[in-house]
């Protein structure tokens, strides 16, 4: 399995205009999702893709580039390959 820190940051979707974050809490990959109060936990399913507890991410997949995560694609219902990248502090 993926080492899940190298999942951990914060990732800005320009079409949404939004900032996710990724956190590695208590054994656990989450991700905070703004006017949300609590975190989607996400479950790895194979290689860099994880699904969602949520309706709002069903799945996730990271984008991985010279063995560096770059950003990842939402999936769900409404929405197909919703990109975000991942950004510094």
């Amino acid at each position: 399995m993926i080492l899940d820190l190298t999942l951990v940051g914060f990732y800005n979707s320009k079409e949404l205009d939004v900032r996710y974050e990724v956190k590695y809490e208590n054994q656990e990959l989450k991700i905070q999702i703004p006017k949300i109060p609590v975190f989607i936990l996400l479950e790895h399913s194979e290689d860099f893709t994880f699904t969602g507890n949520s309706r709002l991410i069903q799945s996730i997949t990271f984008i991985e580039e010279k063995n560096k995560i770059k950003g990842f694609e939402i999936n769900n219902s409404r929405a197909k390959n919703l990109l975000f990248k991942k950004v510094s502090e």
